[in-house]
């Protein structure tokens, strides 16, 4: 077994001398460029990926949802303002019903905060047609379609 081995070891190493210098540099920097590239992407790819979770309203409502994933012992990472909290993608959905389950925050959103641009769900809109817009939806809310429909009408007829 000792035999094979040195036989092993002297080929290798005569397949190596064959090499000049200049040569053995771009091989063994090729070799190292690959290690490390192997190792950054080895890196890369075990890394947790993580997804916003929640952005707080209030630093009182970020407080809260703080306090419940420590007492849980969640990992999590909170942004430079302390209001945005992003959690593992793979815990996202226990975490998600972890805090409905305690209800945190306790405030929400409502059509207001919608229309103030508070959500990112809609662009922000002239304060105008937001005031409007808020009339209208007091007017469901009190079931006074008929006023609604008089307003919508009225609203129309002055823009054309």
């Amino acid at each position: 077994m000792p035999d094979k081995l040195n036989e092993i070891k002297d080929k290798t190493l005569g397949y190596w001398n064959k090499f000049d210098k200049k040569q053995k540099k771009i091989i063994i920097s090729v070799f190292a460029v690959v290690v490390i590239a192997l190792g950054v992407l080895g890196w890369a790819v075990s890394r947790p990926s993580y997804e916003t979770l929640i952005k707080c309203t209030s630093a009182s409502d970020a407080a809260e949802v703080k306090k419940l994933l420590d007492s849980e012992q969640k990992d999590y990472e909170l942004s430079e303002d302390g209001l945005t909290f992003t959690v593992n993608k793979k815990d996202y959905a226990t975490i998600t019903l972890l805090l409905a389950e305690n209800n945190v925050p306790k405030t929400g959103y409502g059509y207001e905060d919608i229309l103030a641009g508070n959500s990112g769900l809609l662009p922000s809109m002239s304060y105008e047609f937001s005031k409007t817009y808020s009339h209208v939806m007091i007017q469901f809310q009190t079931n006074d379609i008929e006023d609604v429909t008089n307003e919508i009408t009225r609203k129309n007829s002055k823009t054309e």
